[in-house]
């Protein structure tokens, strides 16, 4: 199972970072290093810049909302089950995993798709409902998203026991996109040699003439 670092707790905004790779956890922990630098700066750096009273307050609140930002992370991630590994689900998320296979199974793309992706959103390193998801994905043409989907995969330590799986899907979307250009490329043949025989039948127009 991959554990999330506990030292990323002690910095607002990346154990968001880590779990979702989200802008706004990137926004948090940049603007924490700017208040932090801001700081620094003005007790050591140029300190005549800042009143004492100033400092104070400031280094107070940062340490007020250095904790409330750690205590946050590991609340809503112990919730998530991602400081125990980031794959267990909890009871909602398991009946949802269940009914979205379920709805897979029986070819109901549309609301297994719509359960895959909430289960991701609430748990991004699921490695079993991303696979599937891919999968459902390559079954109604969207490559693109399929692929993504498991270079995701391959990043994730809790995926390595689906290798075989995501190097199974690798392939089956190499075959599928091979049969997507072909597709394409077919056409393309079939209209030039239909103008080809259409310029045949027409015949030079400069030929006749010289034969007249």
């Amino acid at each position: 199972m991959c554990r999330m670092p506990w030292t990323l707790y002690l910095w607002p905004g990346l154990p968001q970072l880590w779990i979702r790779g989200t802008w706004h956890a990137l926004a948090v922990a940049v603007l924490a290093a700017v208040a932090l630098n801001f700081a620094l700066l003005g007790t050591f750096g140029f300190s005549e810049l800042m009143a004492p009273q100033v400092r104070s307050f400031l280094w107070v609140g940062l340490g007020m909302a250095w904790a409330l930002a750690a205590t946050f992370s590991l609340v809503m991630n112990r919730r998530r089950g991602v400081w125990q590994g980031g794959t267990e689900r909890d009871a909602t998320t398991e009946n949802d995993f269940g009914e979205a296979t379920e709805h897979y199974l029986k070819g109901n793309w549309f609301e297994a798709e719509r359960l895959f992706t909430a289960i991701l959103h609430e748990n991004p390193r699921d490695p079993e409902a991303r696979l599937t998801l891919a999968t459902l994905l390559r079954r109604t043409g969207r490559l693109d998203e399929v692929r993504s989907h498991l270079d995701t995969l391959g990043r994730l330590e809790d995926a390595r026991k689906w290798q075989c799986e995501i190097q199974t899907e690798y392939e089956l979307l190499a075959e599928a996109e091979d049969g997507s250009l072909a597709e394409k490329t077919i056409p393309n043949e079939e209209e030039d040699r239909d103008e080809e025989v259409e310029a045949s039948e027409l015949g030079d127009p400069a030929a006749e003439h010289d034969a007249a």
